[in-house]
Parts: structure tokens; C-alpha cells; sequence
């Protein structure tokens, strides 16, 4: 389960990684996003892209430089471990990124930076 509203997303990011096909591309949108687009593919934006394992929008403030309302994750070892140790960090014994100015989002930010 969830211990907070703002760990649900990468919960459900983390099932449906367990759950899709090796390669299988997951998307997830937040509540308040939406696609304006319906014509361009999901597959279409990930190869204009280069086909990266991870696809996250760029924040217009300088405090968190990631946007995690929208991401398109490609199922992979890599993005697996990626989003397990996110969830780590929303784990009950901590809840570590809930005191982060924008939780997910900024320990989002920090796995991406780490060697």
C-alpha cells in the first residue's frame, strides 16, 4: 500500500514495471495533466526522443529541474531499480522524500544525479 498520497505514484509505477512486458513503455499523468495530442503515439514521442529508458519534463523553476506529472518509463533492469529505490525512499520506515520540497519529484531528481 501507500503510506501517503504523494508515494501512490511511484506504487503504481513500481506495479505496473512488475506487471508489463520487458520493454513495454508506462505511462504515468497526473490528476491535473493532459494530452493534447491525441493523434501522436506514445511510441512516436519516446523514439523523437532516442528511446531512452526514461522520459520526464523539465520543471520551469530553478528549485526542482525534473516534472514528474508526466513520465514515460521504459520497463527495463534499469528503470525497475530506478523507481524500486524511489520507493525506498517513501518507504514507512522513513518516508524520507515527504519532506523534500516537492517529495517524489526531488528524490526523483537526486537518483538521476547520483553516480
Amino acid at each position: 500500500g501507500c503510506p501517503a498520497l504523494t508515494s501512490c505514484k511511484v506504487h503504481a509505477i513500481n506495479a505496473a514495471l512488475r506487471d508489463a512486458p520487458a520493454g513495454a513503455l508506462v505511462l504515468w499523468i497526473d490528476a491535473d495533466a493532459l494530452v493534447a495530442e491525441l493523434q501522436v503515439t506514445l511510441e512516436a514521442v519516446h523514439a523523437a526522443h532516442g528511446a531512452p529508458e526514461l522520459l520526464v519534463a523539465k520543471d520551469v523553476t530553478p528549485t526542482c529541474l525534473i516534472n514528474a506529472g508526466v513520465l514515460l518509463v521504459r520497463n527495463s533492469e534499469w528503470s525497475r531499480q530506478l523507481f524500486a529505490e524511489l520507493w525506498e525512499g517513501a518507504a514507512p520506515k522513513g518516508l524520507a522524500f515527504l519532506h523534500k520540497k516537492y517529495h517524489e519529484q526531488s528524490r526523483l531528481e537526486a537518483l538521476l544525479r547520483a553516480p
